[in-house]
């Protein structure tokens, strides 16, 4: 009989987290500082005790909220929120004056849709967490 174990643990990669190189919006050529520094963001995946927490202290701030009305403004602050929740680090990641960190991912990621969407396809991704 095999042993499965590592085949299935994916939270241990989820939660060790994994870099995110981000990637230009149009072209899809890896972002690097002038001096060659990587731009990207350190993230736990969908596994992680992390991400499943603030999912659950979302679903219970709902409960029993009835949504009226829901619209796309609201559906991307739920989403980004849940994604801030996820970003461990950030790299080089500086707009104007102010740099994006973990505690405001999430307003950079409301503003910048194609950062959010990049980290959204990236930690729904089990192999990028996945030590094989």
């Amino acid at each position: 009989m095999t042993d499965l174990t590592n085949v299935f643990d994916l939270e241990t990669g989820a939660d060790k987290g994994a870099f995110l190189h981000l990637e230009h919006p149009v072209t899809g050529e890896k972002l690097y500082t002038e001096d060659g520094k990587a731009i990207g963001i350190d993230a736990v995946g969908v596994d992680s005790a992390q991400y499943r927490r603030k999912v659950s202290q979302m679903a219970n701030r709902k409960m029993g909220k009835r949504q009226k009305n829901p619209t796309l403004e609201k559906a991307e602050q739920e989403g980004a929120e849940l994604l801030a929740a996820c970003v461990v680090r950030c790299h080089n990641l500086k707009f104007g004056d102010d740099e994006m960190t973990p505690k405001n991912a999430e307003q950079f990621l409301l503003k910048y849709r194609s950062i959010r969407e990049q980290l959204d396809e990236f930690v729904g991704d089990r192999r990028n967490f996945f030590n094989a």
